[in-house]
Order: structure tokens, then C-alpha cells, then sequence
């Protein structure tokens, strides 16, 4: 983190051991401040927790943590160095009509989908892809 960060800033949300959940779908991926990490009726949100972090501090996660953070509504900062690890199998290819659902296969047989959400606000989605062999 490069600033502090509160609940009152918008900090993570994590719901830990949610990775033994496997790959899921979540639908709508942009969240207000205080909203909960998912809208889903057929999970269970109870064990979702705020990190609070100082700035300087890292936070590691497995991708399938859920995980998130809200808006800030704050006056304060909230800035972060956001750094992924792909396995070399994994490639975004731009163009085409990506699937729609996380793990379907390309019809074009690029491999199996896995949108990523990129820019403010969400408003961008990329589609990383496994490598067929």
C-alpha cells in the first residue's frame, strides 16, 4: 500500500479460505462502499473480513481469495501498487469475440477464458487465455 488504508477509505476485503471454493462466477464485480464482496444467495459472506493496511504494507492472496475493496469515500488517499502472477501458460489475445464465462473455451480454440477487470471503475474487462498446446 502506498497510503494508509481503513474501512473508512475503502480498504481490501478478503473472505479467507474462499479459494477452496474453486473457480466461480460472480457476475457483477464493481462494488459501492460498504457493499458486500459478492450478491450471490449461494454463498456464504459471514467470514468476510477488512485489512486494514499501512502504507508500505503488502498483501499477498491466492487470485481465487474473493477479494475486493470499496469505494472511497473518504478525503484521504488510497493508492496501491497492484502486482499479478500469471503461470507462463496464461496470454492475453486481444480481438475476437471473448467468451462471456470465466473457464469457457474460445470457440476460435484459444483456450479457456479468464476475464480480468482493468481500468476506474471496471469499465474495462481483458480476457487472459490458457495456452491450447
Amino acid at each position: 500500500m502506498l497510503n494508509d488504508t481503513s474501512p473508512e477509505n475503502g480498504c481490501f476485503k478478503i473472505i479467507p479460505r474462499s479459494q477452496k471454493w474453486g473457480l466461480q462466477e460472480w457476475r457483477r464485480l464493481v462494488r459501492g462502499h460498504q457493499e458486500p464482496l459478492a450478491d450471490r444467495d449461494d454463498i456464504d459472506l459471514s467470514g468476510e473480513m477488512d485489512v486494514p493496511l499501512s502504507a508500505g504494507s503488502v498483501l499477498l492472496f491466492q487470485s481465487l481469495v474473493v477479494h475486493g475493496s470499496g469505494a472511497n469515500p473518504s478525503p484521504n488517499g488510497r493508492n496501491t501498487a497492484l502486482y499479478a502472477y500469471f503461470s507462463p501458460d496464461v496470454r492475453y489475445v486481444p480481438g475476437g469475440n471473448p467468451p462471456t464465462h470465466i473457464g469457457e473455451e474460445a470457440a476460435d480454440g484459444r483456450g479457456h477464458s479468464f476475464p480480468v477487470v482493468a481500468g476506474l471503475e471496471g469499465e474495462e474487462t481483458l480476457t487472459l487465455f490458457t495456452q491450447m498446446p
